[in-house]
């Protein structure tokens, strides 16, 4: 409900827009590794950590995510591309390229967001792409997505070794590398 309410909010910041995918998709991982933790009988600071965990992966997840929406193959992904924004979602390569260092840029990039939330034209995607690509969101998100995949790492190595604690590790970096 709270991503509905902030629909082509072109003002969006990164911290909403954590705060919103921490509801939406980091909580569903936190609490399967809760879950997970007292089916086991595990110990209180093994949950801990593995609730920091799926925090932080569910995070990670959502952030490449939101990545491959913009530069996924849409054979491998599934969806087609830009569907979030045709939905009205703002998500976090739009935040970042939002903050484009060239003011020209940052205008255009605007007025065809502006565009594309009144239904007024079909803008060119591959220009838009251009735009955001030119402002170096897709590295700096994929720069958040690293952040959030090395907090998740290290609750896993707080774990004593085990083969699944290996596991967990190896899901960071499919989550960080996967295409779909």
């Amino acid at each position: 409900m709270e991503e509905l309410a902030e629909s082509y909010n072109f003002s969006l910041t990164q911290k909403r827009y954590l705060e919103i995918i921490e509801k939406k998709t980091a909580s569903l991982f936190r609490t399967t590794c809760r879950l997970g933790c007292r089916l086991a009988r595990a110990e209180k600071k093994e949950e801990t950590a593995l609730a920091e965990y799926g925090l932080n992966l569910g995070l990670a997840f959502q952030v490449i995510d939101d990545l491959l929406d913009l530069v996924g193959q849409p054979a491998e992904t599934g969806k087609p591309a830009f569907s979030d924004l045709k939905e009205g979602r703002v998500t976090l390569p739009l935040i970042k390229a939002l903050q484009h260092p060239e003011p020209v840029a940052r205008r255009e990039l605007k007025r065809r967001l502006e565009r594309i939330s009144q239904n007024k034209d079909r803008v060119s995607l591959s220009g838009l792409l251009a735009l955001i690509k030119s402002s170096g969101a897709l590295g700096l998100t994929f720069d958040q997505a690293q952040v959030l995949a090395g907090k998740a790492r290290q609750a896993a190595l707080s774990l004593k070794p085990s083969v699944q604690r290996r596991s967990l590790l190896q899901l960071v970096d499919f989550v960080l590398w996967r295409k779909k």
